[in-house]
């Protein structure tokens, strides 16, 4: 399998329209109707010029163009069209556009390109002038020469986290502007000597306030992770079709609602209450600090004749960014199909984005071709990670038993399975441990053997010989077995090293065997590929930074994981936070955030470590480290 990231330069051109939004609530139809028009101008620009679009975001278009030149051209002639546009009596919807130009290294992604050299393409889009385009430095050397342009130097800029040297591409004079530069920020601030040592020790002073604060308030830094909440909002969808089309609207909606919570790893806002959001039109800003909401799924149901479209946006309300839109079209008197194969759609987009990654949900696409499998392996996958299960890990267990025996040539049948046996007896659920060990080694032996080329099979072979390496000497000694071992794991990450639960087993197994150092970056990597996927894995996020004896970013995980504000992540990162406390001397600190924990579960000491255990696993670091810790910040009778 070839797993060679495909890089290239590229210039790539983003368009977005100026107050979208705002054209939709006066006049849907004609907004719509006008930004098709603008859109049939851009696309014959950019046949002109040899620009293709990759991706398109509701209101916005992202192109690449084979130069830098033929990009701005392209530019300068659809902005000077749009003014034409606007200037005529016969628009009815006068839409107005930023543009943002850059060159840069992208990543091509299937159809799609990404990387810095589309992001801050996109910042150039957002710091642009409505009726303006902004370019990058890398895109005015190429073009200074070429063109009779004028240009504005903006200097330095900096939007959210990416810094560039931007110019303003001057198709007015009265385009003409001054923004401040990072440079003169940093040169006024550094006239202000005292200005900067103040700040510096109210930063010190506000830190240390913050650390033997006992008041149990979160941090300004940790609310704005807890905003960053697994929560997603499904608005009902509208229809642009006569009233008697809106069962069309209402049935896709409901489908999805009711579907979508037992088959992804995100909570979804219930549909009485995501009418309601609707009907008062609360703000993005207010679901985000109100409702703990990060993402809004919106659609908009178009029939024609016989045949209707569904538009969908998924967006990420913390970054404005769309995450992924669609059209798509079906027979209006087939709408059970459609209903499944949007949902289909949609669960694919939200592991790709969100919980998966987009290796791991292909292979579990491609290997569980038929749906009703394929739905109830998701369904386990959720019934896993819930925090309130209604099956044991043992029943668990024999579910992916009877996939795979119906199943025993697939290889990710085969994964599960083995994955399924080694969670019982993580959990402590085995009766016979060698015995499910043993089986379980053997049954990824066996589909190794058949499908040499499934990276998690190989992983998690490693990190279990490694866990019970007293049952696979024969005849070697641990320290033998252990290269070994490194052998198949640096094996797995070769043959993808983009799979999700590859990189996990991995990261566990070099935990496993002392070296934080390899499996921070590969936590760390799961974590950005999947923010959220299971939530062990930012418990074990946090049990990585304590092997490495990085207390300070272990308690930066353990507010995070308070900080999602989930009844199991609470608990696991209060129990970190009581052993971080305790094992950096603060000790009254350590001793009432444990008392918190017994008090708010309603737990014993003994119950809270069985149910700290539950969730972890039986990780040798947390027996011979954490539960003594916990043990003797028990309250005495």
């Amino acid at each position: 399998m070839n797993t060679e990231i495909d890089r290239k330069i590229a210039v790539i051109l983003v368009a977005d329209v100026v107050g979208y939004s705002k054209h939709m609530e006066r006049d849907e139809n004609a907004t719509i109707k006008s930004y098709n028009q603008c859109e049939k101008i851009l696309n014959k620009l950019l046949k002109k010029y040899k620009g293709s679009v990759f991706n398109t975001a509701g209101d916005s278009v992202l192109a690449e163009f084979p130069s830098a030149v033929n990009a701005v051209e392209c530019g300068v002639d659809f902005q000077n069209e749009m003014k034409k546009r606007n200037n005529s009596d016969n628009t009815d919807v006068k839409l107005e556009f930023r543009l943002g130009i850059n060159m840069g290294d992208v990543v091509k992604k299937e159809d799609n390109l990404i990387g810095d050299g589309v992001n801050i393409a996109a910042r150039l889009e957002a710091l642009a002038q409505p009726n303006g385009i902004s370019i990058s430095k890398s895109v005015y050397d190429f073009v200074v020469p070429k063109t009779k342009m004028t240009f504005n130097d903006l200097g330095v800029q900096k939007v959210k986290q990416n810094e560039f040297h931007a110019f303003d591409i001057l198709l007015d004079p009265s385009q003409k502007r001054k923004l401040n530069t990072k440079v003169k920020s940093r040169l006024l601030l550094l006239t202000s000597t005292a200005g900067v040592l103040i700040a510096i020790f109210l930063a010190i002073f506000l830190y240390l306030d913050f650390l033997k604060s006992d008041n149990g308030e979160v941090s300004d830094q940790v609310m704005e992770y807890k905003v960053l909440g697994r929560t997603l909002l499904i608005l009902p969808f509208e229809n642009n079709s006569p009233n008697e089309f809106d069962y069309v609207a209402k049935g896709i909606t409901d489908h999805l609602q009711s579907t979508l919570p037992s088959t992804i790893l995100l909570n979804i806002v219930p549909r009485g209450k995501s009418e309601q959001i609707k009907i008062e039109k609360i703000s993005n800003e207010n679901l985000k600090t109100d409702l703990d909401i990060s993402y809004v799924l919106s659609g908009r149901v178009s029939v024609v004749k016989e045949r209707f479209r569904l538009s969908l946006e998924l967006l990420d309300i913390h970054t404005n960014e769309i995450l992924f839109s669609s059209n798509s079209e079906f027979q209006v008197d087939d709408l059970f199909y459609a209903q499944d194969q949007i949902d289909f759609s949609l669960i694919k987009q939200i592991q790709t984005k969100l919980t998966m990654g987009s290796v791991l949900s292909a292979k579990y696409e491609n290997h569980f071709i038929d749906r009703t499998t394929y739905n109830k392996i998701l369904a386990l996958r959720v019934e896993e990670n819930a925090v309130q299960r209604t099956k044991t890990s043992i029943e668990i267990e024999n579910e992916y038993k009877k996939i795979y025996e119906q199943n025993k040539a697939n290889p990710m049948a085969a994964y599960l399975y083995a994955k399924a046996i080694y969670n019982k007896v993580n959990f402590g659920d085995s009766k016979n441990i060698k015995g499910d060990v043993l089986n379980l080694m053997n049954v990824v032996d066996q589909s190794i053997q058949q499908n040499p080329n499934n990276s998690e099979l190989y992983a998690l072979k490693a990190f279990v010989r490694d866990s019970y390496f007293r049952f696979f000497l024969n005849g070697l000694k641990p320290r033998e077995l252990r290269i070994e071992n490194k052998k198949i794991i640096k094996k797995a990450l070769q043959m993808e090293p983009n799979n999700h639960d590859t990189l996990y087993w991995s990261s566990k197994f070099y935990a496993n065997i002392g070296n934080a150092k390899l499996a921070a970056p590969l936590i760390e990597e799961v974590i950005s590929i999947a923010p959220f996927g299971p939530d062990e894995r930012k418990a074990f996020r946090c049990r990585v930074y304590l092997g490495a004896f990085d207390l300070q970013k272990a308690e930066e995980v353990a507010k995070d994981l308070i900080a999602l504000d989930d009844k199991k992540s609470v608990f696991l990162g209060m129990i970190f936070s009581a052993f971080i406390e305790a094992k950096t001397n603060r000790l009254t600190s350590a001793k009432d955030t444990y008392k918190q924990i017994l008090v708010q579960y309603n737990l014993s000491s003994k119950e809270a470590i069985a149910e700290f255990r539950k969730y972890t696993g039986g990780d040798p670091y947390y027996k011979y480290e954490v539960y003594n810790v916990l043990e003797s910040l028990s309250p005495r009778q």
